[in-house]
């Protein structure tokens, strides 16, 4: 899973560079290495003697995050068991992706001792040791190799002490302390008994803690918190936040409670039958339910069709009163009729139905809309 190098094809002459070729991969097709890339002045011919170099910088990340996959692996096994093995791994400058075995989601308190354990490798500072040896001493010796892969009668072997030995042809490290960092982003999922942890090292893994600290630092100044006390401070506003909103409802059904005689007297009205089609801002289904409800305690014969407005959506609720079963009025179709023209969708019993859409400035229409329905049943 290790990319390839990046770097340079230079062609000298009188000591000066005549002609350059960047390296942007490499690839092994066939034992031959192949170089792709572009040149970026010059030109070059069969025969002609060149110097290559690897881009240090990159080819030292790409050592940290292969180095840290392997310390990764063995803290998987320590961690969560013998039977983690490894299904697949994309080990780029200093990031890395490890695809393993396992049965369930690994939780976060796993996920820490994970980290932690890799973490007390590198800081152990153990010499990465890279040996070539017959196969057969490798199995003795007990290196791990996955895959189902075929071997050659000599292989390779990464070592790094007794913690972690593998087969294994990539780039390491020399001692595991040159990995600096080593931070987990994510687990998850990606296939039935397959998960897959992603995770940064070196630069990239500083950068990643450091953004962290600036981001708690920036919440501390906000909140006048000191860092250690963030999560209580923030925990003491979502509190008060929620307690404001509990508040905030009550005071709108209390709004509502009193506007409720003006609501029905407003209405039209067929047969003895009170039709209430109305809109309310900043309302979702819990407040057109509770307006119902109080509409009922007061009218015994009605249509009810009302429309709530919250956050750039649109909440609809229909409800009629049982008198109104025989007359071929139905709730649900009266939802879905109405939502349709907002963009959304509804259901429900003949009797009591919702919906929802998207397109405010056509509310009106669609409440009209109701409204004609409901005087073509009721005529």
């Amino acid at each position: 899973g290790q990319v390839g190098d990046k770097g340079q094809i230079v062609k000298i002459l009188n000591k000066k560079i005549k002609s350059e070729f960047i390296v942007e991969d490499t690839k092994k097709i066939a034992n031959v290495i192949v170089h792709f890339g572009k040149v970026k002045t010059g030109n070059f011919k069969i025969n002609q003697q060149v110097l290559a170099s690897v881009d240090k910088k990159n080819r030292f990340a790409i050592m940290r995050a292969h180095s840290a996959t392997h310390l990764l692996q063995a803290a998987l096994r320590q961690v969560l068991g013998p039977h983690v093995k490894q299904q697949g791994s994309l080990v780029e400058p200093d990031r890395l992706r490890f695809d393993f075995t396992h049965f369930k989601a690994v939780n976060e308190e796993e996920l820490q001792r994970i980290e932690e354990k890799v973490f007390e490798k590198i800081l152990e500072n153990i010499s990465v040791d890279k040996k070539s040896m017959t196969l057969d001493k490798a199995k003795k010796i007990g290196a791990l190799a996955f895959f189902g892969e075929k071997y050659d009668k000599s292989v390779r072997i990464i070592s790094m002490g007794d913690y972690s030995k593998e087969f294994c042809g990539g780039t390491h490290l020399d001692s595991t302390a040159q990995v600096a960092f080593f931070k987990i982003l994510s687990e998850g999922a990606i296939a039935k008994g397959i998960r897959r942890i992603e995770a940064l090292t070196g630069e990239l893994a500083y950068k990643n803690i450091n953004e962290k600290l600036l981001v708690i630092s920036d919440l501390g100044e906000l909140l006048k918190s000191q860092a250690s006390n963030i999560v209580k401070s923030t925990e003491k506003i979502l509190e008060a936040n929620k307690q404001l909103e509990k508040n905030m409802s009550q005071l709108k059904l209390d709004i509502i409670k009193n506007n409720i005689n003006n609501l029905i007297a407003k209405a039209k009205e067929i047969n003895g039958t009170k039709i209430i089609i109305d809109r309310l801002n900043d309302a979702d289904l819990s407040v057109l339910r509770s307006t119902v409800d109080f509409i009922k305690q007061k009218v015994s014969s009605f249509v009810i069709i009302l429309a709530g407005i919250k956050e750039e959506n649109i909440f609809l609720l229909a409800n009629l009163s049982q008198d109104l079963m025989n007359k071929n009025l139905n709730a649900s179709n009266l939802i879905k009729e109405v939502s349709q023209l907002v963009g959304g969708s509804g259901g429900g019993r003949s009797d009591f139905a919702q919906g929802s859409g998207k397109f405010i400035e056509k509310l009106n229409e669609a409440l009209d809309k109701g409204l004609n329905l409901i005087e073509e049943k009721l005529r």
